[in-house]
């Protein structure tokens, strides 16, 4: 495999950019868009409704849905790839296998088992469709890529360094080049691991240069669970967030979740904002996702002596019996793993 010397340089072609203001067109949908280039950083702003016409819905076409308690097919998928050719490639934990499926749904191949030997799997860190439509799968706990050919067949494998696994954590781009989300910067006050970023591979799975998404400062609403021995956290799936990610053609995407906001962080030209004013709609900032962040922490982390605190929350003074909490503190069950939460926006807590 080929893979380029370095990140690619981003082109993006922006309409009426080439002004010292901002200029404005209207687009045949009805949408208002105002580009200004005047600043360090193009800002590309679109207002208006989108006409019930130009709207696109998602229409299932065809599904593979074994019974509810049918196994035989997969037990659990934990990622799906579609290659060139429409093909299904789907990791399935359970036996550790990757399924290979055609454009039908017909499954053509069952690749590899759990191990560690080659074509042989113990995790799924990631899964990346190549240019000839094989598949390269970062298998973290065997520190390795793995490499499969488009018939199914195993072909060769790279080492990597191991001590860090996440999901979803192997990518590619049209120049064939491949990526492992990593953090790439030092941690910070009060971080774990510093910020994830992409470190581009060698061919033959060295690191070489590493880049950052951008650094968005968006408040996260995480709810931390901990006993004596360890600490985990979850985010509330519907608050305001961070997102990136490696657009296909060389640069990174990042978006804040609370403001309507993309940016285009393009190599050696200005960053692109795009703008979206807000449209009437369901406001998800708190409410049900904030009840829903508490209900998952209660499900996946119950724990003896587990105690639940939104950071930067003081804790509920008075005996945690019930009957002495804080107005505003509902009982969401019962007191063996139970559920506290202030309806008011205030902090949580769980014993």
């Amino acid at each position: 495999m080929l893979l380029r010397p370095a990140l690619m340089a981003a082109v993006v072609l922006l309409a009426a950019c080439g002004g010292d203001g901002a200029k404005g067109s209207v687009d045949p949908a009805g949408l208002v868009t105002v580009i200004d280039s005047t600043a360090d950083t193009v800002s590309a702003s679109t207002a208006g409704d989108v006409p019930a016409a130009a709207v696109r819905t998602l229409v299932q076409e065809m599904a593979i849905a074994p019974g509810l308690d049918d196994t035989t097919l997969f037990t659990d998928v934990r990622e799906l790839r579609v290659d060139g050719q429409g093909r299904m490639w789907v990791y399935d934990p359970g036996p550790k296998q990757i399924l290979l499926f055609a454009p039908t749904g017909t499954l053509l191949k069952r690749i590899g088992r759990s191990g560690a030997g080659p074509g042989e799997f113990a995790s799924d860190g990631g899964m990346a469709v190549l240019g000839d439509s094989g598949l390269a799968i970062w298998d973290s706990q065997n520190a390795r890529i793995t490499f499969i050919d488009s018939s199914g067949s195993y072909t060769h494998s790279w080492p990597t360094p191991g001590g860090f696994n996440t999901s979803a954590g192997l990518i590619t781009d049209r120049a064939g080049a491949l990526f492992m989300k990593r953090p790439v910067t030092p941690p910070r006050e009060g971080e774990i691991l510093g910020r994830m970023g992409l470190v581009r591979l060698k061919d033959g799975g060295a690191f070489a240069d590493s880049s950052a998404a951008p650094d968005l400062v968006v408040p996260r609403e995480s709810y931390v669970a901990s006993n004596k021995n360890s600490t985990s956290s979850t985010s509330s799936n519907f608050a305001p967030a961070y997102y990136w990610a490696w657009h296909p053609q060389g640069y990174f995407l990042a978006a804040d979740g609370g403001k309507y906001e993309i940016i285009v962080a393009r190599n050696n030209a200005k960053p692109l904002v795009i703008r979206r004013a807000p449209t009437a709609g369901a406001d998800c900032r708190r409410g049900a996702g904030h009840r829903e962040g508490g209900d998952h922490v209660q499900h996946a982390q119950r724990r003896t002596g587990m105690e639940l605190a939104r950071p930067g929350a003081s804790r509920p003074e008075g005996p945690d019996d019930g009957a002495h909490r804080r107005p505003g503190w509902p009982d969401l069950g019962s007191r063996r793993g139970a559920l506290r939460g202030n309806s008011r926006g205030g902090a949580d807590h769980a014993r």
